[in-house]
């Protein structure tokens, strides 16, 4: 029954996706207007190109704009790694392969590595203040919890001082989503292919949302899509990802072009933001 209920569950989405997709090119100007009008409404003051940043506050519990952070905050930060001691891995077994990232977005940065002899990526955070690591702690807790072939598998974490904690998860071989697209031509990625990238995110989001409690990612976007040759398409980020509760329906987080028009406008919200978000990533 749990199987028919999961087929189900991908075919109702991978339907309202094309839907979504069809629609979404009618009304692309009218979307990009909107989304602006937003931004303008949810952002006074700031110019339209710069989109919003938002974070979860650990020290207060209020989510507020990147311009709005308290630069005595970091004092009232406690840096606790004591959820991740079950998973912390031996340091002389972890070697860093390469001091040029694999990849670097606006919190952190993927490296390559090894560990027991095998590829890993470490991923660390790029500005080591203790506000930005407590964050990551919560999303290594949140990624620690997560045992499911479409989502991309924590190995550990690693640290000498808690300020310069690290994680280990596995290595995809064909990078992220946009970049594999960047560099490969439409006929060499073909529709069964694109086909069973579309099934793996679906079942992922399938997988996070049916948790109890339900995570939410909510920074669904191709970059954040990752492709092994072997081992076929993955999510992984879970920066911004957090179960489901009341204090957490309402920030407005992830990266703007692909975020659902209630995150923007500041109301609440549930897991099918993610579900917009991942139409975006179809059409990528």
């Amino acid at each position: 029954m749990v199987v028919g209920v999961s087929v189900g569950a991908v075919v109702a989405i991978l339907l309202a996706v094309f839907s979504f997709c069809w629609f979404r090119r009618r009304t692309k100007n009218e979307d990009d207007e909107r989304i602006q009008s937003l931004i303008s409404s949810t952002t006074p003051g700031r110019p339209h190109a710069a989109a919003p940043q938002f974070y979860q506050s650990h020290s207060t519990g209020v989510t507020t704009g990147s311009s709005g952070v308290n630069p005595n905050s970091d004092s009232e930060v406690v840096l606790d790694v004591s959820p991740l001691r079950q998973h912390k891995l031996e340091l002389t077994e972890l070697i860093l392969a390469s001091q040029t990232p694999l990849a670097t977005g606006a919190k952190g940065k993927v490296a390559l590595g090894y560990y027991a002899g095998e590829k890993v990526a470490i991923k660390g955070v790029l500005k080591r203040t203790p506000k930005n690591v407590a964050e990551f702690i919560d999303e290594i807790k949140i990624l620690a919890q997560i045992d499911c072939p479409y989502i991309v598998q924590f190995i550990g974490a690693s640290w000498r001082r808690p300020i310069d904690l690290e994680c280990v998860v596995e290595y995809m071989d064909l990078g992220d989503l946009r970049g594999y697209l960047s560099k490969n031509t439409p006929e060499s990625f073909t529709w069964a292919e694109k086909y069973k990238s579309i099934v793996s995110i679906v079942r992922g989001l399938i997988y996070l949302h049916t948790l109890d409690p339900p995570i939410i990612h909510r920074d669904l976007k191709s970059r954040n899509v990752l492709l092994d040759s072997k081992k076929g398409t993955k999510l992984t980020d879970f920066g911004e990802s957090r179960e489901i509760n009341a204090s957490t329906l309402t920030a407005g987080v992830g990266t703007y072009q692909w975020m659902a028009p209630e995150i923007l406008s500041g109301t609440k919200y549930d897991a099918t933001v993610d579900i917009y978000s991942f139409g975006p990533c179809t059409l990528s």
